[in-house]
């Protein structure tokens, strides 16, 4: 994706950061004109329906942390380790 916006842009592009935050993709680079930043919104707007997993279709699901993942039928929530000390 970086090298169909470096194409597109032309000029040299980084990515700084991806990451996912309240169970969608987040991606920064260091230069965006239109076409990438509608490039970078279709990713976000997908990434919330798709496990994070396996890249299945996935809903927002939450483990024992209350942490929202997105995730398919197939991959259970993590659960939280149990320290009975």
């Amino acid at each position: 994706m970086v090298a169909e916006f470096e194409q597109a842009a032309g000029c040299q592009i980084e990515v700084p950061q991806v990451k996912e935050k309240f169970g969608g993709l987040r991606i920064h680079v260091t230069y965006a004109n239109d076409a990438i930043r509608q490039r970078i919104e279709a990713a976000k707007e997908e990434s919330f329906g798709t496990c994070e997993v396996c890249g299945q279709t996935g809903t927002l699901r939450e483990g024992d942390w209350n942490i929202g993942s997105r995730l398919c039928a197939r991959n259970p929530p993590v659960q939280a380790a149990r320290d009975d000390g």
